[in-house]
């Protein structure tokens, strides 16, 4: 038995606060700010998809989830949405009332359920594991796992078991459980695992459980980070170690049993936090105890997740989730005399000053505001902005009192009455400039006062700064930057890379870089040139008002959309074109600051603490900002894909290996997530899917990709987050599927329908060929009996034909030769002796014309000139020929032989009987596509025109010609004799 030493007051201030917390506070001559709570509260219920707004156990998994058990099912939760697990879609969970939930070492999730029936979840997939007993009043109390791949249940009657190579194994009295009653089991630090009973608690070393005492009632137990463990019971809260003490740590702020404390949790910061049933929640650290609000005064389940965020679970409120506020607006409500703030300073001694619309001068220290407006020799005056003095004590520029200084407690006015203040800055000599709107820059040294000149610009000054070297840096209302060197100025504008637009800070950040804030953008000067940064980049404004740094290498702007922050290095990265965008962390709303405008045109107008918080000035009062709670992680975040829907249907998601998707989907969706607890709409999300997506999808906060009518193959879709730190996993995940093929898109099928096709036009061409040879037979023995009965009639007409014109002028000669005719009878024989051969001259023609035997261009071009030879020779003209050396085989018709020689005797007839000429040439060509024939004389020639209105000749060889398919040009002049040109195209075989 160990004895118990009881702690007094004064031996530390928790016991001290723990006494005070009910007692009343003494009124405090400055009021302090109504202040909200130190914590961002966010609730969600089954408005929001929690099954249940009773929780009863809460636990992170590595993949960072977040599972919730309610008595209606078990929620996995990545901070946007709830997904279900109930006995209705998951068969392993025979029953949704979820009691107990503990991750093991291999990442497996165990879940207790009712009746003594544990789950466990694994690589997707849930499974109903062996019962530790099989008797109903045996169910568990408790269940936790330890850091050697053990799950321990906590049993009635000082029982336990462990599971632990794929079984159970009971664990009682015997083991070294004493006490009396059911047994709890608890998940402790450093891989060790305690238990407590209706009246001990102890640990298990490896082999059997160690008791440590079993004198006090310990209802409730949390085992230390430092060591021991906190008891409670009621609102008795007592801290034992290992060693057997147990120190009273006092009465919590309730009076009996009106509030039962239900669960404790210490979390990495060493605070012990307190669940109650009636009261709430408490906050305990060495500070003292405060109560912390929560939608529900039963607390039923405490955890604290991998970010730092604290979960608390209800019995009738839904999930809660607290975070260290990181952003507080002091304002009117706060003790401010009004909401329009225009600028902020610290002084040597961490009071707080500021500068706001209402006249007189604010100081805040701790969190309580003093306002002088006519005491301690404030002259009056509204302050435009302030100034921490080197030596101790605060400039302050007024809109119309001018320069006041307070020092020693009391304000003093030191000159420049009338002016209007825009900026002041205090050197490292100790030097004040001051910026104004008319007077321009001015210069204050022991009180005296030096003006420059505002002909080049320096006036309506508004921002000031000292880079590294002790130059100073001053920038006006007219977007101009002005360097003092060696006692001058030189002049920045537009032309040297600035932008169009007022200067409205400038910070210089103790490297060689100038952060410049303006309308239009940041602007970086690297020591030789301006680098404007805008939202093209990036930034969520362009209207940069007030910059400050923090240790972590980031900038933080105010603007007149709000906060927001950056990387340095990445900002640099973009100025030096580096990379083209950067990545920047906006705060809004969820982190307890609205949609504010930081105020402009005040030097100070945000200031830097000494505690590291950051104080900015805007139109709705002062803000405060503690980087250090808004900055959460630059871990990158988990990335999973959780859902393949196919055409509407969810497909299973095998913990390796491909998913098979049916052939012909309409609509592929791809749901994905990276869970974040702590800022999960500010996560952005990119990916690709192979073969189809050229380069990264940016989806931004997106989370689900379609791709619609996917052809068959195999695919892998890669997806990967930003967190809300702009940290990118590099890895992401990735999922490979394969879209099947319908029948007619295999290979195989392909093939086959491909030497169908083959046969098929292999069939179709040798039927349209047979066809076509088939046509051509029956063309060619029609052809070939129409030449045999050409051949016959050319035959009759010259033997019988012929042979009876010649009788007839025979006859006609031999009776022309005798005597006893009369000379009348004599001349008629004549004429029928030349009719005779005339007409036999013409069957000549006709014979051959009809002669399929003649049907070539070699025929026709040796009857052509024979015949030109023949009718020139009885006409006693000289004939002249041009024939080709070789003729080319081409078919040429009976009617185109025929209209081209009626064509070359009307043209030799003309020369004979109207030209008088006395030579005539003949020109055959043949060439590639034609047949040109040449007749041109010497005589007298003729007028065209006359010639075509006198006779029909010349037009009946253009008409013959044409006819034929071939073309006649006539060329001719009085004395120049004539030339007929026939050109007929050739076909060739």
């Amino acid at each position: 038995m160990f004895a118990e030493t009881r702690f007094v007051f004064s031996a530390g201030a928790m016991a001290v606060s723990l006494a005070c917390l009910a007692a009343p506070m003494p009124r405090a001559e400055e009021e302090p700010p109504s202040a909200p709570g130190d914590y961002l509260l966010q609730k969600w219920d089954v408005d929001d998809g929690l099954p249940d707004d009773a929780v009863a156990a809460i636990t992170q998994t590595r993949d960072g989830y977040l599972w919730v058990g309610t008595a209606r099912g078990l929620a996995r939760f990545d901070g946007v949405r709830f997904r279900l697990f109930t006995a209705a879609n998951t068969p392993a969970l025979v029953s949704d009332n979820i009691r107990f939930l503990t991750e093991d070492s291999d990442g497996a999730l165990w879940i207790g359920l009712s009746r003594g029936v544990v789950v466990r979840h694994r690589n997707g997939a849930f499974e109903t594991m062996a019962r530790p007993t099989d008797n109903p009043a045996n169910w568990p109390t408790s269940l936790v796992a330890d850091s050697e791949g053990g799950v321990w249940l906590g049993l009635p009657h000082l029982r336990a078991a462990r599971w632990c190579d794929e079984q159970w194994t009971q664990f009682g009295e015997t083991d070294g459980i004493a006490g009396s009653g059911a047994v709890n089991c608890i998940a402790g630090y450093h891989g060790r695992t305690w238990f407590i009973t209706e009246t001990s608690c102890g640990f298990f070393d490896g082999s059997r459980f160690i008791t440590l005492t079993t004198d006090v009632p310990l209802p409730q137990f949390q085992p230390r980070r430092d060591d021991g463990c906190w008891l409670a019971r009621a609102n008795v809260l007592r801290k034992f170690n290992e060693r057997g003490e147990t120190l009273l740590m006092g009465q919590m702020p309730w009076s009996g049993g009106a509030a039962e404390i239900q669960t404790l949790l210490e979390t990495q910061d060493g605070v012990l936090w307190v669940g109650t049933k009636g009261q709430g929640l408490y906050r305990l650290d060495d500070a003292g105890i405060e109560r912390v609000k929560t939608s529900h005064n039963f607390v039923t389940a405490i955890h604290e997740d991998h970010e730092g965020n604290l979960w608390v679970g209800t019995g009738g409120g839904g999930l809660n989730r607290l975070r260290l506020r990181g952003i507080r607006l002091y304002d009117a409500r706060s003790g401010l005399p009004g909401d329009i703030v225009y600028s902020i300073c610290e002084d040597n001694d961490s009071a707080l000053w500021f500068g706001s619309r209402s006249p007189g001068a604010l100081r805040l220290i701790g969190r309580r505001f003093t306002v002088f407006t006519n005491t301690n020799g404030w002259p009056g005056g509204i302050v435009t902005t302030l100034c921490a003095d080197r030596n101790g004590g605060v400039w302050f520029g007024t809109l119309a009192e001018g320069l006041v200084r307070w020092q020693g407690g009391v304000f003093r006015t030191a000159g420049l009455k009338g002016e209007r203040i825009e900026s002041l800055f205090q050197d490292r000599e100790g030097a004040l400039w001051i910026g104004t709107s008319q007077a321009g820059l001015l210069l204050w040294r022991d009180g005296k006062v030096t003006r420059f000149p505002t002909k080049d610009g320096l006036s309506d000054v508004t921002a000031l700064a000292e880079d590294g070297a002790g130059h100073l840096w001053a920038g006006t209302q007219q977007g101009e930057l002005f360097w003092r060197g060696d006692g001058s100025f030189q002049r920045f504008n537009r032309g040297d890379g600035l932008p169009d637009g007022a200067v409205h800070t400038i910070l210089a950040d103790g490297t060689e870089s100038l952060w410049i804030g303006t309308r239009r953008g940041l602007v970086r000067f690297d020591g030789s040139k301006f680098k404007q940064i805008t939202m093209r980049h990036g930034l969520p404004d362009d209207d940069i008002r007030q910059i400050v740094a923090d240790d972590d290498g980031n900038l933080w702007f105010g603007s007149s959309r709000g906060l927001f922050r950056a990387a340095r290095r990445d900002l640099d990265e973009v100025a030096a074109g580096r990379r083209t965008t950067v990545d920047c962390v906006t705060y809004g709303r969820s982190d307890g600051l609205g949609s504010f405008e930081f105020v402009e045109g005040c030097y100070n107008a945000a200031c830097r603490a000494r505690d590291g918080r950051f104080w900015f000035a805007t139109r709705r009062g002062a803000v405060e900002v503690n980087p250090k709670a808004l900055i959460v992680s630059f871990e990158p975040p988990p990335v999973h894909i959780e859902e393949l829907i196919v055409d509407g249907k969810s497909r299973p998601l095998p913990a390796s290996g491909r998913v098979e998707i049916p052939p012909l989907p309409d609509r592929i969706e791809l749901r994905y997530t990276a869970p974040s607890l702590t800022a999960p709409t500010k996560v952005r999300f990119r990916y690709r899917l192979e073969n189809v997506d050229d380069d990264w999808i940016e989806a931004g906060a997106e989370r689900a990709a379609t791709y619609l009518h996917m052809p068959p193959g195999n695919y892998r879709f890669h997806v990967t987050a930003c967190s809300s730190e702009g940290v990118w996993n590099p890895d992401g995940t990735s999922l490979d599927f394969t879209v099947r093929a319908a029948l007619w898109q295999t290979g195989w099928f392909r093939a086959a329908a491909l030497v169908a096709l083959l046969a098929l036009l292999a069939a179709t061409i040798r039927i349209v060929v047979l066809h076509r040879v088939r046509k051509r037979l029956r063309a060619l023995e029609r052809q070939h009996a129409l030449e045999e009965e050409r051949a016959r009639i050319a035959k009759n007409m010259h033997d019988d034909l012929g042979a009876r014109l010649t009788r007839i002028a025979l006859l006609s000669e031999s009776a022309r030769n005798d005597a006893g005719l009369a000379p009348g009878a004599v001349a008629r024989a004549e004429k029928i002796s030349r009719a005779a051969r005339e007409v036999s001259q013409t069957l000549d023609e006709i014979v051959w014309t009809v002669n399929p035997g003649n049907d070539t261009l070699e025929r026709l071009i040796g009857y052509l000139s024979d015949h030109a030879t023949e009718y020139l020779a009885a006409a006693g003209i000289r004939l002249s020929q041009d024939l080709p050396e070789s003729v080319p085989a081409a078919p040429i018709s009976s009617d185109v032989r025929h209209g081209l020689l009626l064509a070359v005797k009307e043209a030799l007839n003309n020369a004979v009987k109207h030209a008088a000429a006395t030579e005539i040439k003949l020109d055959i060509v043949v060439e590639p596509q034609s047949l040109c024939v040449r007749i041109t004389d010497n005589g007298h020639g003729f007028d065209l025109n006359v010639a075509r209105a006198a006779g029909q000749g010349l037009a009946n060889m253009r008409e013959r010609l044409s006819t034929i398919g071939g073309d006649c040009r006539i060329e001719s002049a009085l004395a120049q004799g004539t030339r007929i040109t026939l050109t007929l195209p050739l076909k060739r075989n």
